[in-house]
């Protein structure tokens, strides 16, 4: 049995009770609306899709997005730094925990 790959790429959405089939691409900024099914690969991003089969019913215009390329950069919603004291923090923890 091969694993096959499934790429959902930065900043992509996937809506309630979707189906997304192996070997599909997702590209940046790409939203699936709720129940659809997504069979083909949309690697160009910036797009709405729907539908069963999953089809591009708007597109993104790719100007109107912002890139955070500045040393306060968001990590996942949370300011780069504090993510990082967090996770040394929390594995500190894990640690400390597995050898009592």
């Amino acid at each position: 049995m091969t694993k096959e790959k499934l790429i959902i790429c930065d900043h992509s959405w996937a809506g309630m009770n979707c189906v997304i089939l192996p070997r599909v691409k997702l590209g940046t900024r790409t939203i699936v609306a709720a129940g659809s099914v997504v069979a083909k690969s949309f690697p160009e991003g910036y797009c709405v899709i729907a539908g069963s089969p999953a089809k591009i019913i708007r597109y993104l215009d790719k100007e109107k997005f912002m890139s955070w390329q500045d040393e306060e950069e968001f990590y996942r919603f949370i300011l780069k730094d504090v993510f990082e004291k967090s996770t040394q923090h929390s594995l500190k923890s894990l640690e400390m925990s597995l050898t009592y």
